[in-house]
């Protein structure tokens, strides 16, 4: 378990500042934990200050990767469905739930946010692939049931990039449910350019996870 001193608050409140000018009308207060614990599959797991200097570089830099796919609500709780892209390691997986709390106004808020996170393009139907529950302060308990990262997808070719926007195009008529891109818009590209809909889909999910992978 590492404490972040007074330096860390400054440079994590200096940068959620500036993102949620940019995105809300209104600034809510933020309030960030004293320490952070990470307990995975019961057992803690050791921080390192290189971990904690990574993580607040990844906030500096706005590496936000998690998606908000779905939400519901019990009487006291939210359960929030996240994706995270597959070319992460676990260690980043833990800190863009670390930052996705973190985002959060305050910690009565934190405190009845359940995470269930999946990777992306996974139906959140199934098991998630990682449940966190937050617990004050700054305790975030995580079980992790599958995590398979695959490598950043090779640039995608001319005609790819191509494709790919046209699915852009199509999809932006379309209602999407939570930004999702529906069958039907890749069977209209996947005839289009006379392609089986599976390899249409595949161009727009390495295209992609290739944006991603050349993310800063």
């Amino acid at each position: 378990m590492i404490r972040i001193d007074r330096a860390y608050y400054i440079y994590i409140s200096i940068f959620l500042v500036f993102i949620l000018t940019l995105s809300l009308k209104a600034q809510p207060d933020i309030d960030l934990p004293s320490e952070i614990q990470l307990i995975v599959n019961g057992s803690d797991m050791p921080l390192t200050s290189g971990w904690i200097d990574s993580l607040v570089d990844d906030a500096f830099a706005g590496k936000i990767c998690y998606k908000i796919v779905g939400a519901s609500r019990a009487e006291f709780s939210v359960t929030t469905q996240v994706q995270l892209p597959q070319i992460l390691t676990l260690n980043e997986v833990y800190k863009q739930i670390v930052l996705y709390y973190i985002m959060l106004p305050d910690e009565d808020i934190r405190e009845r946010e359940f995470l269930n996170i999946y990777p992306y393009f996974e139906s959140t139907e199934g098991e998630p692939a990682l449940r966190c529950q937050y617990i004050p302060e700054g305790k975030y308990h995580i079980e992790v049931q599958r995590w398979n990262q695959i490598p950043v997808p090779a640039q995608p070719i001319i005609e790819d990039r191509e494709i790919y926007n046209q699915i852009l195009q199509i999809s932006f008529h379309e209602l999407q449910s939570f930004g999702d891109v529906s069958d039907n818009v890749f069977e209209k590209v996947a005839i289009k350019n006379k392609l089986p809909i599976e390899r249409i889909r595949e161009i727009y999910q390495n295209t992609i996870l290739w944006q991603l992978g050349c993310q800063p």
